[in-house]
Order: C-alpha cells, then sequence, then structure tokens
C-alpha cells in the first residue's frame, strides 16, 4: 500500500474521529442495536463480511484514494480472488454509480495488515475473531456431518443384517415339510413381525437422535419469529415486525447467545431455552 494513503491531514482526521463519534453516540443512544462500535462502522454482516468503503472509511485512509487504494489492494492483488475474497458491485454515491467491494473477513485481514496503524490492527484483531467463530461453525457442522455418515453406514448394515436374517428365516420356511408347514408358519409369522418391529424401533431411535442434532426447520423458525414479534408488540404496545429495529436488536441478542447466525442453526434442545428467554423479557430488557 502506499504511503500517501496511509497520511491524512490533522484536519481531515479531526473531522473524521468526529464523524465516527456522532454516528456511534446516536446508534447506541437510540437502542437500535447491540452491536460494537466497529461493527456499527463497519457495517459487519450476518456472514462476517464487510465492505470495501466501509474499510477504506474506517482505517482513515485519505479522501478521493479510494479507486486507486482498490486497484492496489484489490482487484490487482496477486494474492486476492475474485468471487472466494472479494466480490464487486455497484453503489449510488452522491447521485454517481460507482464500484465497491464485499470483502471476507479473512480477506480484510489480510488488508489491514498492511495499513499499519492502530485502526488498523483494531480490524485485524476483530477480523480474526470472526475468522475463529467460523472455523468453530465449520468443525461443528463437520462432525454433524460426520455423526449423520455414520448413522447412514449403520443403516445400511443393520438393514442388510434383518435381511439376511428374514432371508434364512423365510428359507427354512420353504424347505420345511408339508406335515410341519401350519405349525412352522405361525412360528416364522412371529419371528418375522418381531424382526420388523425391532427394525422400526431402532430407526425412529436414530431418527430421533438425528433430529436432537439438526438446527431449527421452517416450521420451528416461523413459530420462534412469531412468537419474538407478538411479545415485543405486547411490551411496546405496538405492531412489531421483522423488520423493525427493535426485533433485529433483540433477535441478535439471542443468536449471539446460542453463538449462531440464523434461527436455522439453533440446536433442538435449546428450542425451549430460547422460547423461555423471549417470554421472560420485559420492558427494562428492550429499553437496555
Amino acid at each position: 500500500m502506499d504511503d500517501d494513503l496511509n497520511i491524512m491531514s490533522k484536519e481531515e482526521k479531526i473531522m473524521s474521529e468526529r464523524e465516527n463519534e456522532i454516528q456511534r453516540t446516536n446508534v447506541i443512544n437510540k437502542g437500535e442495536t447491540k452491536l460494537t462500535p466497529i461493527e456499527v462502522m463497519l457495517d459487519i454482516q450476518d456472514d462476517g463480511t464487510t465492505t470495501a468503503r466501509k474499510l477504506y472509511d474506517y482505517l482513515q485512509l485519505s479522501k478521493g484514494q479510494f479507486a486507486r487504494w482498490s486497484k492496489t489492494n484489490i482487484t490487482e492483488n496477486a494474492f486476492a480472488e475474485e468471487n472466494k475474497d472479494y466480490k464487486g458491485f455497484d453503489i449510488e454515491v452522491e447521485g454517481n454509480v460507482v464500484q465497491d467491494y464485499k470483502l471476507t473477513a479473512s480477506f480484510a485481514k489480510k488488508i489491514c495488515m498492511k495499513s499499519h496503524s492502530e485502526r488498523g490492527e483494531q480490524a485485524r484483531n476483530y477480523f480474526i475473531k470472526v475468522e475463529d467463530i467460523f472455523k468453530e461453525k465449520s468443525q461443528q457442522e463437520n462432525q454433524l456431518s460426520n455423526k449423520q455418515n455414520a448413522i447412514a453406514i449403520n443403516d445400511k448394515i443393520f438393514f442388510a443384517q434383518q435381511f439376511q436374517q428374514m432371508t434364512s428365516v423365510l428359507s427354512q420356511y420353504m424347505l420345511a415339510s408339508a406335515k410341519q408347514m401350519e405349525e412352522l408358519k405361525e412360528e416364522t409369522k412371529s419371528e418375522v413381525k418381531g424382526i420388523v418391529h425391532d427394525s422400526i424401533i431402532i430407526k425412529d431411535q436414530q431418527i430421533e437422535h438425528t433430529a436432537e442434532m439438526i438446527g431449527i426447520r421452517d416450521k420451528n423458525t416461523k413459530y420462534l419469529t412469531s412468537v419474538l414479534k407478538e411479545k415485543l408488540s405486547i411490551l411496546t404496545g405496538q405492531k412489531i415486525n421483522a423488520r423493525n429495529s427493535l426485533y433485529i436488536k433483540i433477535k441478535n441478542k439471542i443468536f449471539r447467545k446460542y453463538k449462531v447466525f440464523t434461527w436455522e442453526q439453533i440446536p433442538i434442545g435449546k428450542i425451549n431455552n430460547v422460547f423461555a428467554d423471549i417470554d421472560s423479557l420485559e420492558k427494562d430488557d428492550i429499553a437496555s
């Protein structure tokens, strides 16, 4: 990165600090979010991404040099891959359509390492934490996938054994003499019923076990969001929808508590806990 992009005039730094402080104060005073100041200024999304222009402003780089900076650090960066580390998109600024870029947490961290400034270090440390969270989430998903694969393999082995056992029983039935046929028929029927019954019970147990490891599905998601909107509507005395800032604030608070990014990721075993959290909300909770 060119040194002159890291240098701002004293007056520019003072103005930028004032603007950022005003923005943080307004957001916090309105109670619109529980995000940290750096998350607000970088406009961090649920997937941990930010944009090049938000990062450029946060690093307090020279105004009017974004195009040059983005060319050096993003589009012509030999170690950056488009649609993997970044993705370009158009935005409108003061009536003009300009280019911006969505940056992954990993790529944003690498850019921050080049800034050699206090803000660059703060942003770098933040994106390292974001990476750690997503790595942990990925490991959990891999563990779940491995468990599901193991269940699938066990299913195949189990049913193969059951089929072999049933085949053996039926073979005995077919080879039996005419004299023993009626007696063996009843005995075989009972054995087959027992095998099928045991197979169904074991399979049901495996399905229930798998369901406990999988996140909330559409039905539970819709019910959770409905319960939260209804609770907030009662506390505020006004109709609350999913786009309401209070709804978003309480939703994000719940997500952070259970270390997830969407309703679907909340484990089945934690659903009752989430319902209890929503039910216990008081006016002081939504005012804080």
